[in-house]
C-alpha cells in the first residue's frame, strides 16, 4: 500500500481562501464535527488528499506556502481515519487545567511544540502518520519530522526539491 500525501490547512489563517482550496481539491474533510461545532466549518482545519501535481498543488505553492496555512504529511491511512485521529487532538489543558481548543494545525505552533513534547505525546500525535513537512521561517525553507526507533527526528529540506519529490513520490509509491 502506498503512502498518500495530505495537507492539513487552517481555514482561519487562510483569509477566505478555503473555498478555493475546496474547489481545486475535491477530496477533503473538516476535522471538527459539523453538528457539534458548526462554526469550524468556516474557520476550522481541513484535511485535503493530494493526488500529485495539478491545479491545487500549483495554487498552494504559489499562494499558500510561506503563509502558515498548514502542513503536509504522508500516511497510508484513509481520510476518514485521519479525521478521527486528528479530532482526538483538538483540546489541550491550559496551566489551570481547563480544556481549551488546541491549534496544533497552525504550523507556527506545531513546529515549535513538537520538539518540546515528551515522546508519548509525539507518538500519540503521529499515530498513523509517517512524516510531517512544515514550512520554515522563510518560503525557501522547510522541515520534515518523523519517528525513528522511538525518537523524534527532523531535518531541513530544500523547498524546490521538496515540491518536486513530494508530488512525485505520492504518485509513484
Amino acid at each position: 500500500m502506498k503512502n498518500n500525501l495530505y495537507i492539513l490547512l487552517d481555514a482561519a489563517r487562510m483569509q477566505g481562501h478555503i473555498g478555493i482550496a475546496k474547489k481545486l481539491c475535491p477530496i477533503y474533510c473538516c476535522i471538527y464535527n459539523s453538528k457539534e461545532e458548526p462554526i469550524f466549518q468556516k474557520l476550522g482545519p481541513y484535511i485535503f488528499k493530494l493526488d500529485g501535481a495539478g491545479p491545487f498543488w500549483e495554487w498552494y505553492q504559489r499562494f499558500g506556502w510561506g503563509q502558515s496555512w498548514g502542513y503536509l504529511f504522508q500516511t497510508k491511512t484513509s481520510l476518514s481515519h485521519l479525521q478521527e485521529h486528528f479530532s482526538r487532538h483538538k483540546f489541550a489543558l491550559d496551566e489551570k487545567g481547563a480544556k481549551k481548543y488546541f491549534r496544533y494545525y497552525d504550523p507556527r505552533v506545531f513546529k515549535r511544540l513538537l520538539p518540546l513534547w515528551n515522546i508519548g505525546q509525539v507518538k500519540d500525535l503521529f499515530g498513523p502518520i509517517e512524516n510531517f513537512i512544515v514550512e520554515g521561517e522563510s518560503r525557501a525553507e522547510a522541515f520534515e519530522f518523523w519517528l525513528e526507533n522511538g525518537k523524534l527526528k527532523s531535518r531541513k529540506l530544500d523547498v524546490q526539491e521538496l515540491f518536486d519529490k513530494t508530488v512525485l513520490s505520492s504518485n509513484n509509491q
